[in-house]
């Protein structure tokens, strides 16, 4: 996995560890803006939306569209998506010391003993076992040359 989806993990984790939740709702131009100036990666719309659909094949998200009726000719328009976290993606953060990331698994196992019945459902986030940490506290820098081929 590449420098840039690592970093749309590492943008998403701390969004939802600063909002409490286990899921967030940026609009993608919040996104593509956080990513520049925290992690200095300017990349366009279109591939943001391809390494989300990356992340979540991976099983580290899971997304769902949302719509809203407007309420003067009955029709609907697109809101930001939800993106929740899985219990994968914050094993894989929080394995490589990524800071917020323990937190928002924490935050997943107290909503999954809820039995919320809201998006996003048990399967969605906690499908089979999760991998165990390897070896927490890497300096991130460390971390991600040694996940980049030749970096």
């Amino acid at each position: 996995m590449g420098i840039t989806k690592i970093s749309i993990l590492i943008v998403l984790v701390r969004i939802a560890d600063k909002g409490g939740t286990h899921y967030v709702k940026p609009k993608p131009a919040t996104l593509l803006n956080l990513l520049e100036k925290y992690q200095g990666i300017k990349i366009s719309r279109r591939w943001l939306f391809q390494c989300l659909q990356d992340l979540e094949s991976k099983g580290y998200i899971t997304r769902r569209r949302r719509f809203s009726p407007r309420s003067s000719d009955s029709t609907f328009f697109q809101l930001p998506g939800i993106i929740a976290f899985t219990l994968n993606g914050c094993e894989f953060l929080a394995c490589r010391g990524i800071s917020g990331a323990s937190k928002v698994k924490k935050l997943i196992s107290a909503w999954l003993s809820r039995k919320d019945g809201r998006f996003p459902q048990k399967p969605q986030v906690a499908p089979g076992s999760t991998p165990r940490p390897q070896s927490p506290g890497h300096h991130i820098s460390e971390v991600l040359s040694n996940l980049v081929p030749g970096g």
